[in-house]
């Protein structure tokens, strides 16, 4: 990645190897543990299992109209930040720095995990307006950043400028991407001669053909879900077990 070489961005740059050096060292096997446990909640499948769940199995419109734009906004937009930016992982430039969990493929600025856990938070407290749901989702949130830190994936830098790409993904998908998206999805309803349940368990899934469908695109998705986790090679040696 070119940098600039003004005095503030090499201050900036000091300053995030200075934090990810010094958390990363800290490698207790429970913090780490810990911290691999909780950042799992910001990666993407577990948002394509929560969105597959909204719409599949308990059909809410509101929740997968919203979670699904927001997470597909994130998508396009922390590419195309991802592919400009070029910026590489800390423990590809740091010697001291170790990744924790398995290396992830994609440049490092801005944390992907980061958007994720503060847009779909900022989104999920709208659509409940539960004061004690949005504190433990703001906690969560601050825990899956500091996740990725220490665990030596993410410089500061992308984690913050993550976080607020995130907040400003959130407050587009509630003020414009949301209602536009779920307008349309009530519109495609009305177009549909037959009963659509919403909040409860979908009455398709006593037909054996709805019910097939969705457990193979829940067992693919949880496939994909351990082979992003442990990766190729993990995931083979276990199969040949």
């Amino acid at each position: 990645m070119k940098l600039n070489n003004s005095k503030f961005i090499t201050r900036i740059f000091e300053w995030d190897e200075r934090v990810v050096i010094k958390y990363n060292s800290k490698r207790n096997k429970v913090l780490v543990f810990f911290l691999k446990f909780i950042s799992f909640f910001g990666k993407d499948p577990f948002w394509d299992l929560l969105i597959a769940f909204y719409l599949l199995i308990w059909y809410n419109p509101v929740l997968f109209s919203y979670i699904g734009v927001t997470f597909l906004n994130g998508v396009l937009v922390n590419l195309l930040v991802k592919k400009f930016t070029n910026r590489d992982r800390p423990y590809l430039q740091l010697e001291s720095v170790k990744t924790l969990e398995r290396p992830p493929s994609s440049k490092s600025f801005p944390s992907w995990h980061a958007y994720t856990s503060a847009a779909e938070t900022l989104v999920i407290s709208y659509i409940f307006h539960n004061p004690i749901l949005s504190i433990v989702l703001f906690v969560l949130s601050i825990l899956i950043c500091f996740s990725r830190i220490q665990l030596g994936v993410h410089y500061p830098s992308d984690v913050i400028i993550g976080y607020v790409i995130g907040l400003l993904g959130g407050i587009i998908t509630i003020v414009i991407l949301g209602p536009l998206i779920l307008n349309l999805i009530q519109y495609f309803e009305s177009l549909i001669p037959h009963l659509i349940y919403h909040d409860r368990i979908n009455p398709l899934l006593s037909e054996p053909w709805y019910a097939l469908v969705c457990v193979g695109i829940f067992v693919g998705l949880i496939f994909y879900t351990i082979y992003r986790t442990i990766g190729k090679q993990k995931l083979k040696e276990i199969l040949l077990r």
